[in-house]
């Protein structure tokens, strides 16, 4: 009588571990359908990413390259600038020491620049 018991556990046992078995497979290929679905997601996020990525260095390289150029014409002008008003200095003529006439206009006496 005791050995038949002890079959009878052993049976619902061996039953258990069984179903433990197949719950554990049923699992795994869940997980493993999970993992795939996730990893192909990762793949589509990296794909967007890169597109964008490439759209925004497109967009900003020619900006960054015009910003470089307009600089570049900012500085050329301001030294032809400094340029200009250091010979504009050297052109002036400072007249002294000749007595002024009540009435008189000092811009009678400029001649025009050509």
């Amino acid at each position: 009588m005791l050995i038949l018991l002890y079959c009878c556990k052993l049976r619902d046992m061996r039953r258990e571990l069984a179903d433990l078995i197949s719950e554990l497979r049923e699992f795994r290929k869940e997980f493993r359908q999970s993992i795939s679905s996730i990893g192909e997601r990762m793949d589509g996020f990296e794909k967007r990413l890169e597109a964008v990525e490439h759209r925004e260095l497109a967009i900003t390289t020619p900006i960054t390259n015009e910003v470089v150029e307009l600089q570049e014409t900012v500085s050329q002008l301001r030294l032809q600038l400094n340029k200009r008003d250091q010979e504009s200095l050297l052109a002036d003529l400072d007249i002294g020491h000749i007595p002024e006439i009540k009435g008189e206009n000092p811009e009678h006496f400029k001649r025009p620049r050509h």
